[in-house]
């Protein structure tokens, strides 16, 4: 499949994920597999809940495909992957003070605290938007001069899904980006070394830039994710009188954590994402 001239290799790598907005989907190894997993088990590929173990088996199954894979390549190019308990102990300890260092993180907690925000404004509102929504309806009804009720309806909806849908990707993707930089500053010895690193300063070095550049990637995802959020709450502030004050808040905070993710990740906004920036 990766072979297919059509693709664009890695897109996936840096995308939001959300595959019915995308317009490449047709170029995109991963959702042709996720669409191979849907037709040989259409009721199960489309299970969403994890509650039901159909959600848990597909994953499963994909990381047995990938595990299989990994096996065959280091098996071709002579890669022991075996390790002593010593070892693997090491490199729980790496992979948990890494951890530690990112949840910690002041830029880590900010993008929680949106994350927790977002989340409870939406669920203490509930019945503000029924309010909008009968609204609505009544001036549909009254077919006011000048009045699109319906537009208005669409636009709140869209800008509900868009913040919806990135409250919580934004905060996983700073994590991942600030891990990201962890496992640099471990390659190049300003952390805790890491423990199976290669004994070649060169190749040190060559795998450092090359967990700057996907810290870059992963944290421009994150920032279009805020742009996309705050453009999203400033249609509902605009729909929303009422709360047009609170919603600053919100606003101000996403701002700030928008410049603390410059700030901290200076070169990613130039980041090329495979087929996105191209």
């Amino acid at each position: 499949m990766a072979d297919t001239d059509n693709l664009i290799s890695g897109i996936y790598n840096y995308c939001d994920r959300w595959c019915e907005r995308c317009a490449f989907t047709k170029r995109c190894m991963l959702f042709a597999q996720e669409q191979e997993f849907a037709a040989a088990d259409p009721e199960g590929a489309a299970v969403s809940d994890p509650a039901d173990p159909r959600f848990w088996n597909g994953i499963a199954e994909r990381f047995a495909a990938v595990s299989k894979m990994i096996q065959e390549d280091c098996r071709e190019r002579g890669i022991d992957l075996t390790i002593t308990p010593e070892e693997k102990q090491a490199i729980d300890d790496s992979e948990n003070r890494r951890h530690h260092k990112v949840e910690s993180d002041p830029l880590s907690e900010s993008s929680l605290r949106y994350t927790m925000s977002a989340a409870e404004w939406f669920k203490t509102h509930r019945e503000l938007f029924k309010d909008v929504a009968n609204q609505l309806v009544a001036e549909a009804e009254m077919a006011l001069p000048g009045a699109d009720p319906a537009a208005a309806a669409a636009d709140i909806a869209d800008a509900a899904q868009v913040i919806d849908w990135f409250h919580m990707q934004i905060a996983v993707k700073i994590r991942r980006a600030l891990d990201g930089l962890e496992r640099r500053n471990e390659r190049l010895g300003d952390a805790d070394d890491d423990p199976f690193g290669p004994d070649d300063p060169e190749l040190q070095k060559e795998l450092a830039e090359a967990a700057k550049s996907d810290s870059d990637g992963t944290a421009k995802v994150a920032l279009i994710g805020i742009d996309r959020s705050i453009e999203a709450w400033g249609r509902l502030r605009a729909h929303l009188p009422d709360q047009a004050d609170p919603l600053i808040d919100t606003l101000a905070s996403l701002d700030r954590l928008r410049r603390e993710v410059e700030a901290r990740f200076p070169d990613a906004r130039a980041f090329k994402r495979p087929g996105f920036d191209d």
